[in-house]
């Protein structure tokens, strides 16, 4: 295999995995707050029983875990848009994807999980105050 075919191949290899990515990570997030609604419904609806607040915990946790794999992504993502352009400069292309989108992405639901879990700590903390 020459080598601008395997240019073009990591081209459009990058190009699918960003496609992916910005599916998964909508995904996840659709995911995660159903579920957390859920959560919250039922915590908020029981409120007067004893030790339901522990049912936060849940939505705590992944929100935390989300918000630092979300943070991951954006960094990384970065360095993937960096190669893009690189490729695309080797390939004599005129324009290539922006895959910023992705970074903003991430960064927003970073932040909003982020809020997610000072809420659900906060809410945990306040129970029975």
């Amino acid at each position: 295999m020459e080598r601008k075919e395997l240019i073009w191949k990591n081209y459009e290899k990058h190009i699918d995995l960003y496609k992916f990515y910005i599916d998964v990570v909508v995904k996840i997030n659709a995911f995660h707050f159903a579920i957390s609604g859920a959560i919250f419904t039922f915590y908020f609806a029981n409120r007067k029983v004893d030790d339901v607040q522990w049912a936060l915990a849940l939505p705590a946790l992944l929100s935390l875990s989300l918000v630092i794999l979300f943070t991951y992504g954006a960094v990384t993502n970065l360095v993937t848009r960096r190669d893009v352009f690189e490729i695309r400069d080797e390939l004599g292309l005129q324009v290539a994807p922006e895959l910023v989108v992705l970074t903003a992405l991430l960064s927003i639901f970073a932040v909003v999980n982020l809020v997610t879990f000072v809420g659900a700590i906060y809410v945990m903390c306040q129970h029975g105050a």
